[in-house]
């Protein structure tokens, strides 16, 4: 299940959207803010969300890719009590539990810029805060425990966190695309280990996971044969796997990644990143995730319909029946409004095109039960967002959608839909308890732990 969510809303212009989407970039280019040469352009043809949320976090992108940084909105309160209707029979409920997070009080708990977050089954938490390069874990009661590693080139230290989870409920594994190394950590805040990886063209998210056998893997791009060192694109990458590395840092398995194809050609698009979660302007994405149980979760969105591919046996088809969500004129306009500022700020060179209906998903995600989570588009809500400078052009997306996911057992049986509370995006869900990163009174990064109830066993 990807881990970050964004403290601010990213708008990110697309120069071409191909089917294979192999997360393929100039990814040598990413960490140049950290050794102070600033890349002029981005190629992200076929890149994956999680590298565009986090090239735009850290500022890489060139001015005709990644267009801005959207003001996030302003007065955004905690969670209510329940997510759903009282009169609705066998509705999903949601129970604030605790939050993390404030702007008074300990540093600990004043969140910077939060870029990845873990959770173990325990309900542990441990956190990346990309504004002072520091990974932090806190106990299961959300109490602050240790500061784990530092900034630095040296064993136990990081130039950043771009891949965060958590091996066999034992370890808490880096992904360190800049020094091409995973590190292992104790919950002690102890280096247990440090694996040297290829490096990986794809990063964060569900390019970096464990299994339940105590794996941590890790996906690379396979380049075509005499595709020279460094190339990237269609034309030098053949596909991707993952890699599985075991805790003694021995490499041990290696799954091909294979990307469902979409039924026709889909226009331009733009990526449009908000606090609820990302997605390309409406426009159906091939989407590969893997599961803690081994499994392959595959699909496009043009349906609801995905595959289920254990590692051994056949594939599993999941379709239901399912009726477009037309986009309101109201909201079409409003993101026809940011069609039209990215096009300008591309200097016309392209346009795009707000299609009038939503496809079915956006996203799928696995919790660490092996749980899967789509992440569904819905009637969307308008907002009162505080408006920004009048000298600041960009538009402003009132029109928002609640972050909805239909979730499934790990064989396809469905168990219930989970609506968050407004301007909240998902982090994990342990058992019964569901991480949510949202805003506080003060605008404030907050995460808030929920209890869920009503799912289907």
């Amino acid at each position: 299940m990807r881990r970050w969510n964004p403290p601010l809303d990213i708008a990110v212009g697309i120069r071409r959207w191909t089917k294979s989407r192999l997360g393929i970039m100039l990814l040598s280019t990413l960490f140049t803010q950290h050794f102070g040469t600033m890349p002029t352009t981005l190629d992200l043809v076929g890149m994956s969300r999680h590298m565009i949320r986090v090239g735009a976090a850290l500022g890489l992108c060139a001015t005709s890719v990644c267009v801005s940084y959207a003001q996030p909105a302003r007065n955004a309160r905690p969670a209510p009590s329940v997510a759903g209707s009282d009169q609705e029979p066998g509705v999903v409920r949601l129970t604030p539990i605790r939050t993390i997070g404030s702007l008074d009080g300990p540093p600990e708990y004043a969140f910077g810029q939060l870029t990845e977050m873990a959770v173990d089954k325990s309900g542990r938490l441990y956190t990346y805060d990309q504004k002072d390069h520091q990974l932090r874990a806190y106990d299961a009661a959300g109490k602050f425990v240790a500061k784990i590693g530092r900034r630095g080139s040296g064993p136990g230290e990081y130039q950043s966190v771009v891949g965060l989870t958590v091996v066999a409920d034992s370890f808490i594994a880096t992904h360190d695309p800049s020094l091409a190394r995973i590190s292992l950590f104790a919950p002690s805040g102890k280096l247990y280990r440090t694996i040297s990886e290829p490096r990986a063209t794809t990063w964060g998210g569900a390019s970096f996971f464990a299994d339940n056998a105590g794996r941590v893997f890790v996906r690379i791009s396979v380049r075509k044969p005499g595709a020279r060192e460094g190339s990237e694109g269609p034309d030098a990458i053949a596909g991707a796997r993952f890699l599985g590395f075991d805790t003694n840092g021995r490499l041990v398995d290696s799954i091909p990644v294979v990307f469902p194809k979409l039924a026709k050609p889909q226009p331009r698009g733009f990526y449009l990143m908000l606090a609820e979660g990302g997605h390309m302007a409406f426009l159906p994405e091939p989407t590969v995730v893997p599961s803690p149980t081994g499994a392959i979760i595959a699909g496009t969105g043009e349906t609801m319909r995905f595959s289920i591919t254990p590692r051994t046996g056949a594939p599993r088809m999941v379709e239901e029946p399912w009726t477009p969500v037309a986009l309101t004129s109201g909201e079409r306009a409003n993101w026809e409004q940011w069609a039209t500022y990215i096009s300008t700020q591309d200097k016309g060179r392209f346009t795009y095109t707000i299609p009038s209906r939503k496809p079915a998903y956006n996203d799928i995600r696995v919790d660490l039960d092996g749980r899967i989570w789509v992440s569904v588009f819905a009637a969307a809500e308008k907002r009162d967002i505080t408006p920004r400078g009048a000298s600041d052009t960009r538009p402003l997306l009132v029109w928002r959608q609640r972050a909805t996911f239909n979730v499934y057992s790990t064989a396809g049986a469905f168990l219930g839909r989970v609506e968050l509370p407004p301007l909240q995006g998902l982090i994990q869900v342990a058992g019964d308890q569901l991480f949510a990163m949202g805003k506080g009174p003060d605008d404030e990064q907050i995460i808030t732990v929920y209890r869920v109830s009503g799912l289907k066993r």
